[in-house]
């Protein structure tokens, strides 16, 4: 891509699933620059809740430390708290309903099995440590980078990853590339790209939009269109 579309400096956003610590040394040795999620509650030697934080916006402050010779941004969002919080108030309900209903399995160890302990073979119990522990964590998480960008331009980026995650949302739902009913290669192909065309369509209305501080959203665009009459 780089050499194709003549791209200068190249800088990689990613969430952390997407990148192991190969993967970042395979971007490091291609002379790239990073702005990578990390779990923070994997951080060895360091304690994320000691030192100043620095407010950056509203709700949302930071920390900068060295870790492993990168930048590392510890940072607090309020919102990410009160979301936190839900999440794991509805994990524990579920949990609780597993007991209730003995309906546990012993295979699985995500979602709300997380929160279960197993006192002896076959018998689990809510595990208060476990639930305690990760309140601890409400509203923090980690950024490493090895750019030179302010706290604040690193944050700006980072959050760009939701336009990928809508992209996709949008692709599968909406332009309904998935699930695929066509079963010869021509026809599979010819599917995806009127996806992909669709998007670039829809995309390129919404920057138009934007650059006439016009908002609207890409199911208020799609319905517009629909309402659209044609005359040959």
């Amino acid at each position: 891509m780089k050499k194709e579309y003549q791209l200068g400096k190249v800088i990689v956003v990613a969430d952390r699933g997407m990148m192991s610590k190969k993967n970042i040394e395979v971007v490091e040795n291609s002379n790239y620059e990073f702005i990578v999620g990390k779990s923070i509650k994997q951080l060895k030697k360091v304690n994320i809740f000691e030192g100043e934080f620095i407010e950056i916006a509203k709700g949302i402050k930071y920390r900068e430390v060295e870790y492993e010779n990168k930048r590392l941004l510890i940072i607090y969002s309020e919102e990410r708290a009160k979301k936190d919080r839900a999440d794991r108030l509805r994990l524990i309900e579920k949990a609780k309903k597993m007991l209730e209903e003995g309906n546990i399995d012993s295979k699985s160890k995500r979602g709300a099995k997380k929160y279960l302990k197993e006192q002896n073979k076959q018998n689990y119990i809510l595990d208060i440590e476990k639930i305690e522990n990760d309140e601890k964590y409400d509203g923090y998480y980690g950024i490493i980078t090895n750019t030179k960008l302010s706290p604040k331009e690193i944050l700006e980026q980072y959050h760009t990853l939701w336009k990928v995650e809508e992209t996709f949302r949008t692709l599968k739902n909406y332009l309904e590339t998935r699930p695929v009913f066509h079963w010869t290669p021509k026809r599979i192909k010819g599917h995806i790209v009127m996806s992909f065309i669709s998007y670039i369509i829809q995309r390129t209305l919404e920057l138009e939009l934007e650059k006439n501080n016009i908002e609207y959203s890409h199911e208020k665009i799609r319905e517009a269109i629909k309402k659209w009459n044609t005359l040959k």
